[in-house]
């Protein structure tokens, strides 16, 4: 069983990655066995990166992934055909980690979020929904999620967020998610980046909660799908909180 790093970045966001690589890199107790970086050809043509970038996927056996067209925080979980029976570790560039992240990434059971909530009020009494920072263990992911199938209802309703999409299949599949206060840094935002427009969860986030109700509505309608209302309603609720 590896342990496995996903990321992906953007136009706005690339000049990020190499100052988070070389800190994550520096920092960790145990480094991942293999880390990933997910670009799309359509923002950059002829595969033309920055020089630090390069210098760093060349330093730490990154393995560069290439999509066609751009998919957005999407394409990170392209991972998972290959590594469903492995620990994947989803994580974004604005972010600092606990230096055990990766050493701890193993004892967790569940779907790990490593983003909000920070504190132990949050857990009860809403339905925790995934988020595009965290830890999936083994064989927990949502597959359909990310299949041929459902590719089109993907791109028509939640084309910028991963996270909204991937909720609906949480919910239909009963798949627990939970967040494990030891894994949270209380200076997880570090860089300026983080709030600025370059994130998509900034710059996105009042459209959400719509974007939420209107795929589990589309869903149920175009793909029967059966949902727990009362899930979605109170992860909607959880997301007015983070």
């Amino acid at each position: 069983m590896k342990t496995v790093v996903t990321m992906t970045s953007w136009t706005k966001r690339i000049n990020q990655m190499p100052i988070f690589m070389d800190y994550f890199f520096k920092t960790q107790t145990q480094k991942p066995d293999i880390f990933y970086l997910w670009l799309a050809t359509e923002e950059f043509p002829d595969h033309k990166l920055p020089m630090a970038l390069e210098e760093c996927i060349s330093k730490y056996g990154i393995v560069l992934k290439w999509i066609d067209k751009n998919e957005f925080c999407h394409k990170r979980w392209y991972v998972y055909p290959e590594h469903y029976d492995d620990i994947v570790i989803s994580l974004d560039e604005d972010k600092r980690y606990p230096n055990d992240l990766v050493e701890s990434a193993k004892n967790c059971k569940y779907i790990t979020n490593l983003c909000f909530p920070k504190t132990d009020e949050y857990h009860e009494p809403y339905f925790i929904g995934i988020c595009g920072q965290c830890i999936v263990p083994p064989r927990t992911f949502p597959l359909e999620a990310i299949s041929e199938k459902y590719k089109e209802a993907r791109i028509k309703c939640t084309p910028m967020n991963d996270e909204c999409w991937l909720n609906v299949f949480i919910i239909k599949n009963n798949i627990k998610v939970t967040v494990d206060i030891s894994l949270l840094n209380p200076f997880e935002y570090d860089y300026k980046c983080s709030v600025d427009d370059s994130a998509l969860c900034v710059t996105h986030k009042d459209e959400c909660f719509d974007l939420l109700r209107n795929t589990v509505k589309y869903m149920i309608e175009n793909y029967n799908f059966e949902l727990d209302m009362d899930k979605v309603n109170s992860l909607i609720k959880y997301m007015y909180l983070v």
